[in-house]
């Protein structure tokens, strides 16, 4: 942490060891803005910072990443806000502070409860396009968002609002060039959804896979990809990589299928201790019980396929 650098503000302290950063004290402005910065790897245009932070209490106050910074109070922000309607929520904001003036961009519609111990922030920014990820152990996070605002390179680093006490550990800073972006998004972007499922709800699955392509979402599905003479694990590894949603298909006959776990089973991991970009969405399509739930699925929000407005919403979410 020795490259690590604290921007100075009236009151603020950050201290750096050689596995932690932990801010404490106050800071500048209404918001009593603090943060620091990583000199290690240079001013950067392109790249993502991730991290696990501590907070006692997320609920009300403020900490987060951020890209793009400067040494005189201007950089972009993936943070936690206090919420106004729960004591036990807060939430998630992408914003620009602009030599210490606050300008809040987006925030997430749903506010979101927060591990009380640590949780896994991550910050990716290429070009003007900015996204947040907030992972917990039960769920993810995103807010997405084109940022024009300063588009120039900066430091990576964190920052604390209204007196925060923050405790920082597990730092991760990749720098990314434009070919690098490109190749990778040509190689692993090629689906929106990979369709996880039991053979034996194959007629459903059919009317699924119509409906996504009708509001074209490119739909990875094993019966057509799949043909006589095929690596079958091969294929399906191929089109987990290229797909952004896993949708597993909740049924009475999904725990038959030891097949449909080991597709979503190794990315739901990922996702879970923060190392993956992809998400997991279950989709209910009969009246299953808690019994009929991959125990890896139970906690995550799902959607119910007989609810049509649910089922609506789920569409949308993933064409956003």
């Amino acid at each position: 942490m020795k490259d690590w650098e604290a921007i100075k503000s009236p009151g603020g302290h950050w201290l750096f060891s050689d596995k932690f950063i932990t801010g404490t004290g106050s800071g500048t402005g209404e918001y009593y803005i603090s943060y620091t910065i990583s000199r290690s790897d240079g001013q950067i245009l392109n790249g993502s910072i991730s991290a696990k932070m501590k907070l006692k209490d997320w609920s009300k106050t403020g900490v987060g990443i951020v890209c793009r910074a400067d040494e005189y109070g201007s950089f972009i922000c993936f943070h936690t806000s206090p919420s106004e309607s729960s004591k036990d929520k807060t939430v998630l904001r992408l914003s620009v502070i602009n030599e210490y003036y606050f300008n809040p961009l987006i925030s997430l519609k749903q506010e979101v409860q927060l591990d009380s111990g640590y949780n896994t922030f991550k910050l990716s920014f290429f070009s003007g396009e900015i996204e947040g990820t907030v992972f917990t152990s039960k769920n993810s996070y995103s807010i997405k968002q084109c940022v024009p605002n300063i588009p120039f390179a900066g430091y990576v680093g964190f920052v604390r609002f209204l007196r925060a006490n923050l405790t920082i550990r597990d730092i991760n800073i990749i720098i990314l060039n434009c070919k690098d972006k490109l190749k990778t998004t040509m190689k692993t972007r090629e689906f929106d959804v990979f369709l996880s499922h039991s053979s034996a709800d194959k007629s459903i699955i059919k009317q699924i896979v119509s409906d996504f392509r009708k509001e074209n979402i490119n739909v990875w599905v094993d019966h057509e990809q799949i043909n006589f003479g095929d690596n079958i694990t091969g294929k399906i590894e191929e089109g987990l990589k290229k797909s952004k949603f896993i949708v597993v298909a909740l049924s009475k006959n999904l725990g038959k299928s030891n097949w449909c776990r080991a597709e979503y089973g190794p990315i739901l991991n990922k996702e879970y201790n923060g190392n993956s970009n992809k998400r997991v969405i279950p989709l209910k399509l009969d009246n299953c019980g808690d019994e009929d739930i991959p125990y890896l699925l139970y906690d995550k929000r799902s959607a119910d396929y007989s609810n049509k407005e649910e089922y609506i919403s789920l569409i949308k979410f993933i064409k956003e």
